[in-house]
C-alpha cells in the first residue's frame, strides 16, 4: 500500500534535527523561490543527457487550480499525524481539509534519477542519483565535474512547502522505468508519547524492517500525474511536486533571470513558467523582452545582457595575459599585462568598446601534475554602474563574489574544466560564495586560498594595473581600492581620510612592533559587509583590529559626520557574527576585536539598504 512512512526513534539513535535547510535561509536565498530555482535548475543542468538542450517547466497552480483536499488525500495517507505533531518544526501546516496549491518543477533532456532503487548505503566509486535524491542528505551523488557538490540542494524543495515535503516522478534513461516517491524532512517529533525520526517517505513498504521503495504501479502514477498536471509520458527526466507551495510567478521569473540568464542566452537552457492563466517562455530569443517588462529587471540586467549577447555573438579575440608562475600560488603583479596591451585595452574602454581578456593559470592539486587552464573577463564602461562583477561558473551566477567597481560592467566566466572544478570545490552549499575553508577545498589544492583570492580580485586588479600604467590615473577604475595608516583609536579619526564604498581591499601599514603588512578583504551585501584577511595578511593571534563604518554624505567626510542616529554597533538592528575573533569593544560606529585565528572573518548586518556604506579596517599598533 502506498502511504507515508516514518521510523520510530530507538533508544540508541542520536537525537538529530536536520540542519541542511540553514544553508538556504540566509543571504540572497532568503527571498522566496530563489533557492528552489537555483538548486532545481542546477540539478537539471547536471543531469543533462548527452548534448541535449535542457528544458525546464515550472508550473504554479495558485489557489485557483489548487487540488481539493479530498482529491489529494490518497497521497497523504499516514502523514497528517506527523504534520500536526509536537515539536516537528513546521510553523504553519495546513489543515487536513485545506485545498493544496502546488508547484511542479520538471525537466526534459536529462537522465532522470538513475541507479539501483534498492541501494540504501553509499558505495565507493558508484554514483546513484536515485539514492542521493531520496535517501541521502549532505552526501552528493555528483562528481567534481558537476555544478553541485554538497548533496543538500533538494532541501530547497522542502523549504518551499508548508509541510516540508516533495514528490519525485522520474523516467530513467538507463532502464526506462517510471517511478514515484515522496520525501519529508521534519524535526524529531512526538505523537501520543512516541518519538519519531525526522525523515519520512511516500512509497511501498512490505516489511517493517525494509526500506521504503518507490511506486511502480502505472494506475497510481497516472492518477498522480493527472492530479498535479504533469504531462510526462515516456520522456526521460524528473518531475518534482511541492505541495502547499505559495510562490508567485513574479518571484520565480526574477529568480530564473538573476541566476541563469547566461545559459539561457547561450541556448543551453529553456525555462517555461506556467500559471493557470497562461505561460511565458524564457529562452535566448525572448529573455530580453521579458526583462523589459519589469523596470527593476531592466535597470539591473539591461546593460549586463547587452554584454552577454556580445560575448555570445561578436567577440572573437582575447587579450591573453601573461600567466602567473606555474609552480607557485597565483599573485597579481604589473607584469601580467604588457605595456602595449594595457594601452590597447584602455583605449578600447575609453571608446566604450567591449573587451575580452583571458587569464591563463595552472591548477595544482596536492597530488598530480599542474593543469593548465584559464578564465575570461569581459568588460565595458558603464558610467552609471556601481556593483560587483557577474561571476559565472558553468552557467551558475555566484552572486556574492568579488569587489565592487564603479563605472565598469564586467562578466567573469569560468567554463574550462580544471578552473571550474577548482572554483566549484570552494563554493558554499547555496552557491553564492567562494570560500577557502570548505571541506571540499581546503586540503585539495596547493596555495588554494591564494589562488582563490586571485580569481575573486581579478577585475579590480586588472583595472588597477590598467590605471597605473596609463598616462593619467583613472580614479573611476580605482574608486574601490584604498589604503589607510594603522593608528591607535585615539588618533584614527584625525588622520583617516574618507573611504570609498565597501568592497575594496584595505591595506594598513604596520607600526610599533608590527613591521609587516596586513591586508583585509571587504565585500558588501545588501544590508552589511563581510571582512576577512587575504592570503597576503601578516596577522597573528593577539593582534587587535578595528573596523569602522559610516554612511556616505555628499561633500562631507563620512567619518567626521557620523551620527549615532544612523546606527550604533552595540544596538539593534546591527548584528555581528565573529569567527576567529574575540570582541573587545563595540560602540558608536566601530568594533575592536582581538585575533584568535589568523584566518578570521566577521559579518556585520542591519544597515540601511538604501544608503551607501563606507568601511575601514585596520590593525592597531601594539603599545610597548
Amino acid at each position: 500500500m502506498a502511504e507515508w512512512h516514518f521510523n520510530i526513534k530507538r533508544p540508541g539513535d542520536r537525537l538529530r534535527d536536520p540542519v541542511a535547510g540553514t544553508f538556504f535561509t540566509s543571504d540572497a536565498t532568503s527571498r522566496p523561490g530563489v533557492a528552489l530555482i537555483r538548486e532545481g535548475i542546477q540539478n537539471s543542468l547536471d543531469a543533462r543527457h548527452a548534448d541535449e538542450e535542457v528544458l525546464v517547466r515550472i508550473y504554479l497552480s495558485g489557489k485557483d487550480n489548487a487540488v481539493s483536499a479530498s482529491d489529494v488525500a490518497p497521497f497523504f495517507d499516514g502523514a497528517w499525524d506527523h504534520y500536526h505533531s509536537e515539536i516537528n518544526g513546521l510553523s504553519n501546516p495546513p489543515d487536513i481539509n485545506e485545498d493544496c496549491p502546488f508547484l511542479v518543477f520538471e525537466d526534459e533532456g536529462t537522465t532522470g534519477l538513475t541507479g539501483d532503487i534498492s541501494q540504501t548505503e553509499p558505495l565507493d566509486g558508484k554514483q546513484n542519483s536515485f539514492f542521493s535524491f531520496f535517501r541521502a542528505e549532505g552526501l552528493s551523488g555528483k562528481s567534481s565535474k558537476d555544478r553541485g557538490r554538497w548533496g543538500v540542494g533538494k532541501t530547497a524543495f522542502n523549504l518551499a512547502s508548508r509541510v516540508s515535503s516533495y514528490f519525485g516522478l522520474t523516467v530513467r534513461s538507463d532502464d526506462g522505468q517510471k517511478l514515484l516517491m515522496g520525501s519529508t524532512v521534519l524535526k524529531h517529533h512526538r505523537i501520543n508519547g512516541t518519538m519519531y525520526m525526522p525523515d519520512g517517505w511516500f512509497g511501498i513498504k512490505d516489511d517493517e524492517d525494509e526500506a521504503v521503495m518507490p511506486i511502480e504501479d502505472s494506475d497510481i502514477i497516472e492518477q498522480f500525474s493527472s492530479l498535479f498536471d504533469i504531462p510526462r509520458t515516456d520522456q526521460t527526466g524528473l518531475s518534482v511536486v511541492v505541495p502547499w507551495c505559495d510562490l508567485t510567478d513574479t518571484n520565480v521569473k526574477h529568480a530564473v533571470i538573476r541566476d541563469y540568464y547566461y545559459p539561457i542566452l547561450m541556448d543551453q537552457l529553456e525555462v517555461m513558467i506556467e500559471i493557470p492563466s497562461g505561460a511565458m517562455i524564457l529562452d535566448e530569443k525572448n529573455i530580453l523582452e521579458e526583462i523589459e517588462k519589469s523596470e527593476d529587471l531592466l535597470e539591473e540586467f539591461g546593460p549586463l545582457l547587452d554584454l552577454a549577447i556580445w560575448i555570445r555573438d561578436h567577440h572573437s579575440e582575447y587579450y591573453e595575459l601573461n600567466a602567473p608562475t606555474p609552480n607557485e600560488g597565483w599573485k597579481w603583479n604589473d607584469d601580467l599585462i604588457p605595456d602595449d596591451m594595457c594601452e590597447e585595452i584602455s583605449a578600447k574602454l575609453d571608446n566604450n568598446e567591449k573587451v575580452a581578456i583571458r587569464i591563463p593559470v595552472h591548477i595544482r592539486k596536492k597530488t598530480g601534475d599542474p593543469k593548465a587552464t584559464y578564465f575570461n573577463i569581459f568588460m565595458v564602461r558603464d558610467p552609471d554602474y556601481s556593483g560587483r562583477p557577474s561571476f559565472i561558473r558553468e552557467g551558475i551566477v555566484i552572486s556574492e563574489v568579488g569587489m565592487i567597481t564603479r563605472g565598469i560592467r564586467s562578466i567573469v566566466l569560468a567554463e574550462d574544466e580544471p578552473i571550474a572544478e577548482f572554483l566549484g570545490d570552494s563554493e558554499n552549499p547555496s552557491h553564492t560564495q567562494w570560500q577557502h575553508d570548505g571541506e571540499h577545498f581546503k586540503h585539495k589544492y596547493k596555495a588554494g586560498r591564494t589562488c582563490l583570492d586571485f580569481v575573486k580580485r581579478s577585475v579590480v586588479e586588472v583595472l588597477r594595473i590598467l590605471s597605473k600604467k596609463g598616462e593619467e590615473e583613472d580614479k573611476e577604475l580605482l574608486i574601490n581600492i584604498f589604503s589607510a595608516p594603522s593608528l591607535e583609536p585615539s588618533t584614527a579619526k584625525k588622520k583617516t581620510k574618507a573611504k570609498p564604498k565597501t568592497g575594496g581591499k584595505v591595506s594598513a601599514a604596520g607600526g610599533g612592533t608590527d613591521k609587516g603588512r596586513i591586508v583585509f578583504d571587504i565585500t558588501q551585501f545588501e544590508d552589511g559587509f563581510h571582512a576577512t584577511t587575504t592570503s597576503d595578511a601578516q596577522v597573528t593571534p593577539g593582534d587587535r583590529i578595528k573596523i569602522s563604518a559610516a554612511y556616505y554624505r555628499r561633500d562631507r567626510n563620512p567619518w567626521r559626520r557620523y551620527d549615532p542616529l544612523d546606527f550604533e554597533m552595540d544596538k539593534a538592528p546591527i548584528s555581528i557574527k565573529y569567527n576567529g575573533l574575540k570582541e573587545i569593544e563595540k560602540k558608536e560606529n566601530y568594533i575592536i576585536a582581538e585575533v584568535e585565528d589568523a584566518e578570521f572573518d566577521i559579518n556585520v548586518t542591519g544597515f540601511d539598504k538604501n544608503r551607501d556604506l563606507y568601511v575601514n579596517a585596520e590593525k592597531l599598533v601594539r603599545k610597548p
